[in-house]
């Protein structure tokens, strides 16, 4: 029985184009993505090597598997012209040898066929995560013991508790990518770079596209409520609409933080109940279509909650706060090269190495072009939008999706952030 596609998932079965995919559990995202895999084989007269399929499990990776098998047999039951069939009979003979796998499966292949580049034991072992964790919290442990003798870290113990400054220390060796990243960023160059690099940040949070459909989003719902509105209310909306679409023209971030807190405080949080009663025409409060554009009012405000609060930014706290985390930053330091050292002797890489490793690998010109002139085609299943070293990966291997790659990408929205 032969199934209609949706127009979207039409479009998602253009191989000529990178695309990505978001859409509810169920929805077919998988059922599409084993489709493109298909046409990519058929319309591109792809080998073995040059296309792979990443997911999230293995049980996912060995349900996609079957799938694909399972299309090339059905595709080859029809009537295909013989020069064709014979490829693809040939291309599904050689499925086993197809990277359709995990993420971390995908890079240990990369590292064992790089060993000497990657600086590693081409006989790796990968060892679980309940080892890892027993591990890392011996680790913890002795370092901090060891360096109870400085004040600081005692201070930093003081402060945070115990528990709270572990588990942010395991936090900081599971996402040690982040970690470092952050790390470089802000806390490299002294708490002057510290405060200009937190304030670049802001502005290119707030000043991309993402930032500014926020913000739009915001002045056109303010504008609707313009008609609910009676007495000096209107004008108020009106002095807050212009005030933002000023400061957006200017790129005057903390002004605009400033605006939204003013509204915050005198009409749509904290007073509401008088605003309904003294200031909304009679009836509307009850009005089908004030009361979504009140919960979307109420719910952007909250989003924008933690940056309103401007009052509780204070310089010389703020210069405490950089100490601390410089403190935090050296033991963490530490106890990643103590785990480190006993990788190194055991011979052993945990599941984070592997995707670090090929990350950096991937710096390797050679090994950077010898795998993008292999692998031309890459599917992504179950991507998430926090793993930017994945997707760090991904871009290196595509050299930043030029137009001799293709990148097919699955999410679910629900799962992003």
């Amino acid at each position: 029985m032969s199934i209609t596609l949706s127009r979207q998932q039409k479009k998602a079965l253009n191989i000529n184009k990178n695309v990505v995919l978001t859409a509810n559990a169920g929805s077919g995202k998988t059922f599409i993505l084993s489709k493109r895999f298909l046409e990519t084989i058929i319309q591109k007269d792809v080998k073995v090597g040059e296309i792979a399929a990443i997911t999230f499990t293995e049980k996912a990776a060995g349900e996609l598997l079957k799938r694909i098998s399972e299309d090339i047999d059905k595709f080859l039951q029809t009537d295909v012209k013989p020069n064709e069939k014979i490829r693809l009979q040939k291309f599904r003979e050689l499925i086993l040898s197809t990277k359709i796998s995990t993420i971390h499966s995908f890079c240990s292949d990369v590292l064992k066929r790089y060993p000497i580049e990657a600086g590693i034991d081409s006989n790796f072992a990968v060892i679980e995560e309940s080892v890892k964790n027993e591990i890392v919290e011996q680790a913890i442990n002795e370092v901090v013991v060891e360096q109870l003798t400085d004040e600081r870290v005692k201070n930093v113990l003081r402060i945070f508790g115990k528990d709270h400054l572990f588990k942010k220390l395991r936090q900081m060796i599971n996402k040690q990518y982040l970690a470092d990243k952050i790390t470089k960023k802000l806390y490299v160059g002294g708490f002057e770079n510290y405060i200009k690099e937190i304030d670049d940040l802001y502005q290119d949070y707030f000043f991309n596209d993402s930032g500014f459909e926020k913000l739009n989003e915001f002045i056109n719902n303010l504008s609707f409520c313009l008609k609910y509105l009676k007495g000096e209310k209107i004008s108020e909306v009106e002095s807050v609409i212009n005030g933002i679409q000023r400061q957006i023209t200017s790129r005057n971030i903390f002004k605009i933080f400033e605006i939204l807190s003013e509204l915050e405080t005198t009409l749509f949080i904290n007073n509401f109940k008088s605003i309904r009663k003294n200031y909304l025409q009679k009836g509307i409060s009850d009005s089908k279509d004030f009361l979504p554009f009140q919960t979307r009012i109420i719910e952007r405000v909250n989003y924008f909650r933690n940056f309103l609060d401007l009052d509780c930014f204070n310089l010389e706290y703020e210069k405490q706060r950089y100490e601390h985390a410089l403190i935090i930053i050296d033991l963490y330091k530490s106890i990643k090269e103590k785990y480190d050292e006993v990788k190194l002797l055991d011979g052993s890489l945990d599941y984070d190495d592997l995707l670090l490793k090929t990350n950096d690998l991937l710096e390797n010109v050679q090994v950077k072009e010898e795998l993008s002139r292999s692998l031309k085609y890459l599917l992504v299943d179950e991507f998430q939008d926090t793993d930017s070293l994945q997707f760090s990966i991904l871009k290196k291997i595509t050299n930043n999706l030029d137009s001799e790659h293709f990148l097919f990408v699955v999410g679910d929205e629900k799962q992003s952030i």
